[in-house]
């Protein structure tokens, strides 16, 4: 008999590119052109959470703060995949200020 191990969640960043596996499935966004939002998940005692969204139907979250904090150089890397191709389009662009927020989480 053989025993599988299943990991039931991961995350990567390849590029500008951020890869979830939930259980079995593989999600792919690119950051540098997805909706970018951040929220504090209460369910997971405030974590903050980078929400992509590259269309309505799909959505990548991702824990950036809280019990699993991610260490400094990849929170300036998920920010650099962020803003790697965008123009700011003002001072509440939302990917940039999220992308501002996870560089001074780095620090």
């Amino acid at each position: 008999m053989a025993m599988v191990t299943v990991i039931s969640y991961g995350a990567w960043l390849d590029g500008t590119l951020l890869g979830e596996r939930r259980w079995l499935r593989t999600r792919w966004v690119d950051l540098s052109t997805a909706k970018i939002d951040a929220a504090d998940d209460p369910r997971r005692g405030g974590t903050s959470l980078l929400i992509a969204t590259p269309n309505p139907e799909t959505q990548v979250t991702l824990p950036v703060r809280g019990a699993n904090s991610l260490p400094s150089e990849e929170l300036i890397a998920l920010a650099d995949a962020i803003t790697a191709r965008r123009m700011r389009q003002g001072s509440d662009d939302a990917a940039f200020v999220v992308a501002d927020r996870l560089r001074s989480l780095a620090r």
